[in-house]
């Protein structure tokens, strides 16, 4: 079965860039744009990877902003699956992050694992809860599996990820799951060197065999590696050394279910 999607992150909603309103604006329009070029292509999904936001007290003119994009999505019958990104978590333990109130008003379905011993809980997401590691999509065919920011915790939770996938892939084989698309909020260190703490390209390694294509924020500018691993970049100049970076904003992907191998157009 062929399908497509769309792959975002690091939108950074609500940005007033050297405090100029218009560049608030300019994010926005990023975002439209993109929200309307899924539209254009009527694809089956959209992915968020991360950063929606800019921060995590956001004002009205901001979520306005969001919805004004995502609403779009809705109408047409068109999920939208994220995951929170450093910027977009909650500032409190217990506190409801905007990207849960999106959640909440069904814009979007946010994956966000139970963790036990710091590895994430492979379960349905559940809408009640808005708890869950996966979503299925097209048929059953296609599993979205989202791991949010984890911080220090990043490695440790991919260790974790990675046996939960192993111990899982039988289950995946009998539910008729034959594509698998994992969102993380992370970078792979050295792709910009200003950046520390990254998980390394090795560490990544463990993942590969239970992930056709894994999706991933944090890191501004765009790369890819190997045929499964894709970062799009931030959709709109947020620094000065990003003017550089070309080819940035967002994956327009289309995919054969029935050969997870193949990318026809990543």
């Amino acid at each position: 079965m062929r399908a497509s999607f769309i792959h975002i992150a690091d939108t950074h909603l609500g940005y007033e860039q050297y405090g100029v309103r218009e560049r608030f604006n300019d994010f926005s329009r990023a975002f439209w744009d993109i929200m309307q070029e899924a539209l254009d292509r009527q694809v089956d999904f959209v992915v968020i990877a991360g950063d929606l936001f800019n921060k995590r007290a956001i004002d009205a003119q901001t979520l306005i902003h969001a919805i004004e994009g995502l609403k779009r999505l809705k109408q047409h019958g068109i999920p939208v699956l994220a995951i929170e990104g450093n910027h977009d978590r909650s500032y409190y333990r217990d506190g409801i992050s905007w990207l849960q109130f999106l959640c909440h008003q069904e814009y979007l379905m946010l994956l966000a694992p139970r963790m036990r011993d710091g590895a994430p809980q492979l379960t349905p997401w559940e809408p009640d809860t808005m708890l869950g590691s996966h979503v299925d999509l097209l048929n059953g065919r296609l599993r979205v599996y989202g791991l949010p920011w984890q911080g220090a915790a990043t490695v440790r939770s991919m260790e974790g990820l990675a046996q939960a996938l192993e111990a899982a892939r039988d289950q995946e084989d009998a539910d008729g799951v034959h594509y698998r698309l994992l969102m993380m909020h992370t970078g792979i260190e050295g792709i910009v060197p200003r950046i520390q703490g990254l998980p390394s390209m090795a560490q990544f390694q463990p993942l590969r065999s239970y992930v056709d294509y894994l999706a991933l924020g944090h890191v501004h500018k765009p790369y890819e590696f190997d045929g499964w691993i894709y970062n799009p970049g931030s959709t709109e100049t947020c620094g000065a050394e990003e003017s550089a970076w070309e080819d940035r904003g967002y994956y327009f992907v289309e995919i054969d279910t029935d050969d997870p191998e193949r990318i026809i157009d990543p």
